[in-house]
């Protein structure tokens, strides 16, 4: 089965209860491009998944399942401090299942057996997640296009 170590980074503008954050993340998953379906499967975050006709349309469609994972927890926590913590949580679960292959598709990678065409950049690189309550002190220059960052190859 053709699978990929990728890290994916996403920035969501939320709006809770009270709040504004701006969440930003780099999270890993795992690109498998099997049977003719791309699907990117979450290990941290692992409780996600997005699929599409290609690489591109499968990290839009993860994305898209991470904002709308945040939306809802912003509707299902009275304020910022709550948000902030349940969406660590989420962040932090890892799928323990996803990881394994995760780390295998990384050896395939550092043996050159697979290669994805993309930057690459170290795979030892921690998860991270930045949530900033941007309630006061926001101005226009917290805009930013609302495109789709791309996934980078797990390597080295």
């Amino acid at each position: 089965m053709p699978q990929y170590p990728l890290f994916v980074g996403t920035r969501d503008v939320v709006f809770g209860n009270g709040f504004v954050a701006e969440v930003s993340t780099l999270g890993r998953a795992l690109f498998d491009d099997s049977d003719g379906e791309f699907w990117l499967y979450g290990v941290n975050p692992g409780g996600l998944a997005g699929n599409g006709d290609c690489l591109s349309a499968a990290n839009l469609d993860y994305q898209k399942g991470l904002t709308g994972v945040l939306f809802d927890l912003a509707a299902d926590t009275s304020g910022f401090e709550e948000f902030k913590e349940v969406v660590r949580q989420f962040f932090q679960d890892t799928n323990a299942y996803r990881e394994q292959e995760w780390l295998a598709a990384v050896k395939d990678v550092r043996d050159g057996s697979k290669d994805l065409s993309l930057e690459k950049t170290d795979a030892s690189t921690t998860p991270t997640i930045v949530i900033e309550n941007k309630t006061e002190n926001f101005t226009a220059a917290d805009n930013q296009l609302a495109e789709p960052l791309p996934a980078l190859a797990a390597a080295a």
